[in-house]
């Protein structure tokens, strides 16, 4: 995730379990200080051990929360959310774009839904400045970099896909001919194409647009 941060002042690590994250953040000089969030006491325990061994508490500072709230008197000017569904991570944006005027980037991780994210970034005035696909264990995730634009957004206008395709695959990873997105979608594909033979029409759609994606990727 830090491949497509870029430097910043002061970075949110919403949902920061042990703390690592902005550790290696402000050890890497891509943030000047940042703030581990989590809404769970257990973890945020683990992750104040972390900034201790590692002596980075002048830095970074551990903080107990849902989100973004109580943040809005910080300059924070970096967000990253990770492990999280799509929908949670649209809640979450939405919030922070309303409470914290310094906003530049967010970098998320979704877990699943990361079409429906896209589209709720796309509608909200969030440009997609950058994105990646990683396999960890067999599954693929993507990573989207988003920063607050104006008119219509560059990333999409790099692909000949339609938006549906896009918001689907990732206008980015489509445009660059990406390798592991290539490989997520010809197992989509097929994955789909058992099913819907088996009699699931409701995926007809969805696999209308991995196979025309999968025509993308050539």
């Amino acid at each position: 995730m830090l491949g497509l941060l870029a430097p910043c002042q002061l970075l949110a690590d919403v949902g920061t379990d042990h703390g690592l994250l902005p550790i290696h953040a402000v050890r890497r000089g891509l943030a000047r200080h940042a703030l581990a969030i989590d809404l769970r006491e257990e973890p945020l325990q683990g992750a104040r051990r972390n900034l201790e061994r590692a002596g980075e508490q002048a830095r970074v500072t551990a903080l107990c929360a849902d989100g973004f709230t109580g943040l809005s008197g910080r300059a924070v000017d970096a967000a990253v959310l990770a492990g999280l569904s799509g929908r949670t991570i649209e809640r979450l944006c939405g919030e922070a774009l309303r409470s914290l005027p310094e906003l530049r980037q967010l970098v998320v991780q979704p877990n699943q839904g990361v079409d429906t994210l896209r589209a709720w970034a796309h509608g909200a005035g969030l440009h997609l400045r950058d994105e990646a696909m990683i396999e960890e264990h067999g599954r693929a995730f993507v990573v989207c970099a988003f920063a607050p634009g104006s008119g219509p957004d560059p990333a999409y206008e790099r692909t000949s896909a339609s938006l549906a395709i896009a918001f689907r695959v990732g206008p980015w990873l489509l445009a660059r001919k990406d390798v592991v997105a290539r490989r997520y979608c010809e197992a989509q594909r097929q994955r789909l194409s058992t099913l819907v033979l088996g009699g699931s029409s409701t995926l007809a759609a969805e696999l209308g647009e991995f196979d025309s994606a999968c025509q993308l990727f050539g």
